[in-house]
């Protein structure tokens, strides 16, 4: 369903348009009235006036002429805080009092003083109204830690005399006296001895009285405060930074911080931002704050980050130190962490979240006029892009964030969006996110989303860009231009008016629908997404025909798997049983269970889910075989979770480090099957959460893998695995391979090459048949190539040598349209850099949100060459 969800999103999207660009007579005509507003003092709806000109406007002249009176009219008032935005300015604060407790807190805990810590857990609480059932959760098991662990060592020896002196009787007239001398927490000890040592027997009043006693009692060693935690409290609650406070307001602003500090931020800073604020939003076609609240800029005194970080709608500055002298609101770092709270990366990679803020920032420097500082971003993030993602051959899915994945997106303005004058026409990305915001179809898998990527920009630049994106490694064939052409008219009406009947429960019309799409376009992807969609209503409906859809999709139903594989760091890249050999008779060993082959559950869409004691980290493959009568160009589509990576007879075909949920067709692969079996196997890698796949097969033109008469496919089957080795090419197992090293994880001491045989002669053969997945026999290769993956970031030899023969192709082709290293400024030797180590999902910002230390944001006054702050 989620993929549904997104579908209604996108429709919804789709069916509001952005107000229409005005001619250039009335915007000059707005110019003018702007001009005469502001000469007789009506500056605030001057400035209106020339915000409605730079969104009016599709070119980049009136844009800068509407600038250019805004910068002249200088500073102008802006509106009073409403009380959403007093509300969320409150709420800010309190976040950051509590982010600050927090620190407190930690040191208080590391210090064992955690009756300090109770007092700030209950301060906390107080202020959320209660707090929230975890929290008070939290705080009883605060408490009972306290009980538990802060009776001083004397007291507790002397209490286990006392209980060994003296018979149970007795306990408790042993806690009234302590109780005398003041030892509150060892009365209190005594008194629950006593109680439950009773085991409910004795004088029922008394038993009473005592559990009173207890209950009172425990209340009083709980706050048994020392006066060093109660002054870290006090503190910490009176802090001066959040007397001192003030807030101040621009346009499209709201500034929280120091009483020294917020005042002396130049106003034409401010302005500065407003502006950078407007041509950004007018860029991406969205603005958060037309629901009448502004983003804040929170100047952080107490946060000890050197650097900000963006998201939502606030922009969060570390270490601000009050007295600075030099204060500016309007550099790179600035415009960078506002593009996180207004760019939506949904459309995006992981590694275009920090890219497009760089992109973002880079397109504000040069819109404000801010020309060396503009032109040395767009210099350095090019040059990235050229250097560490085309000279290092990366895949696109694993397109580097910041100045890389920012180049990509300037590699098209350099290329194509120069004007005869030379300046960079970003009006030209203006068009692109308008026509992918406005895109009929919703691009949802990562295949779709290249393609309408593709789309839109050879629209606006033209179709050349088609050759730059295959050489780039782009998921992007022929053929995806002609499949965008049909996507504005009666596809896309047939595909809505699908989903806008399952919407409303209508079962039989969606199927009708599916159908009549799947019929008159049975090549185009959004077929395979009607069939996906048609079985989701037979399921809901118990209806006929799932099986006959299933064939026709080449949804993989045969799996056979083995699992679960444990491993201490990450199992996509440990060597496991299965890279070696196939036998469904063998258990491996692990340290929290045993690997066997089994029978998955899969769901009637297709879908594996795998489900264990203990999931986080964990390792499975599943095997299926293929048999087509001729040598075939096919496409294996794969949706995960989490990672994945894919063999085809014995060949390593990609590997995704990816965390996500499983998705229909996120990745597509292009294949090479052979006439005959043809062994795949898969395998999945756990981050944490739920696991599992969903694969489908099929030929270049969408057609399932499946026997099909008169069929143009592949006119093969998909046979279950596990019925036998017969399937597979026989294979002599070498000597010296040191299976204990496969079976754990490790990497194998000694490499394993396949050596067939005849291939009819393993016909109805049994037992464990070996599969070479890119090793070398020869054992100290196996060491080199092991020195080698730990000297280029971890990043396993059998994903390099695979990937060199993509990279060559890659390099083929950009040297053939013009785009050699030679001729991009780069050594030549730079292609065979080896590439860096897959980006783990654990560095991802939550939310799209982005870190940066103000020392590591802006390299140089000019440049835009952002980076990660510590402690990210």
């Amino acid at each position: 369903m989620q993929h549904l969800l997104r579908t209604c999103v996108w429709i919804l999207a789709a069916a509001s348009t952005l107000a229409a660009d005005l001619p250039p007579a009335d915007l000059d005509a707005k110019l003018t009235e702007a001009r005469e507003m502001a000469a007789t003092g009506r500056k605030p709806e001057a400035f209106a006036l020339l915000e409605e000109v730079i969104r009016n406007s599709a070119t980049q002249p009136h844009k800068f002429s509407a600038r250019e009176e805004m910068m002249k009219m200088g500073p102008t008032p802006a509106r009073p805080q409403n009380d959403g935005e007093k509300a969320q300015v409150a709420s800010e604060i309190l976040e950051e009092r509590h982010r600050y407790y927090g620190d407190v807190i930690d040191q208080l805990a590391g210090n064992r003083q955690l009756r300090g810590v109770r007092l700030f857990r209950k301060r906390i609480m107080a202020d959320l109204g209660g707090g929230s059932d975890g929290q008070k959760n939290g705080l009883r098991e605060l408490e009972a830690r306290i009980i538990r662990e802060l009776l001083p060592k004397e007291d507790k020896e002397e209490v286990e005399k006392i209980k060994k002196a003296l018979p149970k009787a007795k306990w408790a007239e042993a806690g009234k006296d302590a109780e005398k001398r003041g030892k509150k927490h060892m009365a209190l000890e005594l008194y629950k001895d006593a109680f439950f040592g009773a085991g409910g027997a004795g004088d029922a009043k008394a038993l009473e009285e005592l559990r009173a006693r207890m209950d009172a009692l425990e209340k009083e060693v709980l706050d048994l405060v020392s006066p060093e935690e109660q002054k870290a409290f006090d503190d910490a609650v009176n802090h001066r930074v959040f007397s001192d406070l003030m807030t101040r307001e621009s346009h499209h602003f709201i500034f929280i911080g120091d009483k020294g500090y917020v005042p002396r931020v130049p106003e034409q800073s401010m302005l500065e931002l407003d502006v950078a604020y407007i041509f950004i939003t007018d860029m991406i076609a969205r603005q958060p704050d037309d629901d009448g609240q502004r983003i804040t800029v929170f100047f952080k005194e107490l946060w000890s980050f050197g650097g900000a970080t963006g998201g939502g709608k606030t922009i969060r500055v570390g270490s601000v130190n009050p007295k600075q002298k030099d204060i500016t609101v309007s550099n790179f770092l600035y415009f960078h962490e506002l593009c996180h709270c207004l760019f939506d990366t949904a459309m995006i990679w992981t590694g275009f979240v920090e890219g497009v803020a760089n992109f973002g920032a880079t397109m504000a420097q040069c819109s404000l006029g801010q020309k060396a500082a503009g032109e040395g971003a767009f210099k350095s993030n090019l040059e990235a892009f050229h250097r560490d993602f085309l000279g290092r051959d990366e895949d696109y899915f694993r397109i580097q964030n910041y100045g890389p994945s920012c180049g990509f997106w300037l590699h098209f303005l350099e290329k194509y969006g120069k004007g005869a004058d030379g300046v960079w026409d970003w009006s030209l990305y203006r068009k692109w996110f308008r026509l992918w915001r406005a895109h009929p179809l919703p691009p949802a898998e990562t295949v779709e989303k290249a393609r309408v990527f593709g789309r839109c920009l050879s629209d606006v630049f033209g179709k050349e860009v088609w050759k730059d994106l295959k050489s780039f490694g782009w998921p992007a064939i022929e053929g995806d231009e002609d499949f965008t052409k049909v996507e504005k008219d009666e596809l896309a009406r047939l595909w809505r008016d699908a989903v806008n009947q399952w919407m409303r429960g209508d079962v039989d019309e969606t199927l009708l629908k599916c159908e009549d799409l799947w019929m008159k376009y049975p090549e185009h992807h959004l077929a395979a997404r009607a069939r996906r969609l048609a079985l989701e209503a037979l399921d809901k409906s118990g209806g006929k025909g799932a099986e006959q859809i299933r064939r026709d999709l080449g949804l993989v139903m045969e799996w056979k798997c083995c699992g679960p594989f444990y491993s201490k760091v990450n199992g996509l890249f440990d060597i496991f049983g299965p890279e070696f050999e196939i036998d469904f008779a063998k258990e491996y060993t692990n340290p929290m269970a045993k690997a066997t082959w089994f029978d998955p559950k899969i769901r009637f869409d297709g879908i594996v889910k795998f489900e264990f004691p203990y999931m986080d980290g964990i390792v499975c493959y599943g095997l299926v075989n293929v048999k087509v009568p001729a040598d075939t160009d096919a496409w294996l589509f794969v949706g995960s979770d989490d990672a994945w990576g894919a063999w085809v007879n014995g060949e390593l075909i990609d590997k995704f480090n990816e965390w996500r949920g499983v998705m229909f067709d996120e990745d597509r692969v292009n294949i090479r099957l052979r006439a005959g079996w043809n062994r795949v196997l898969m395998k999945i890698r756990n981050g944490d959460g739920g696991m599992g796949f969903v694969g489908r097969i099929t030929d270049r033109k969408g057609a399932g893998a499946q026997a099909r008469e008169g069929g143009a496919g592949l006119e093969g089957r998909l046979q279950r695995a596990g019925v036998g080795a017969e399937v597979f090419r026989p294979v002599r197992r070498l000597e010296g391979h040191e299976q204990g090293a496969v079976g754990d994880g490790r990497q194998a001491e000694h490499g394993v090459d396949e050596v067939p045989g005849d291939a009819g002669e393993g016909k109805g053969r049994a037992g464990a048949v070996h599969l070479d997945q890119g090793h070398d026999a020869e054992g100290s290769k196996g060491h080199r190539d092991r020195a080698q993956d730990r000297a280029h970031g971890g990043q396993p030899a059998e994903i390099r040598h695979h990937a060199r023969r993509r990279r060559a192709e890659r390099r083929a082709e950009r040297d053939d349209a013009g785009d050699s290293p030679e001729r991009r400024g780069v050594r030549s030797d730079s292609v065979a850099l080896r590439p860096r180590a897959l980006r783990r999902a654990g560095d991802r910002f939550p939310g799209g949100e982005g870190a940066h230390d103000d020392a590591g944001a802006v390299q140089g006054a000019d440049h835009g060459d952002v980076r990660r702050g510590e402690g990210v």
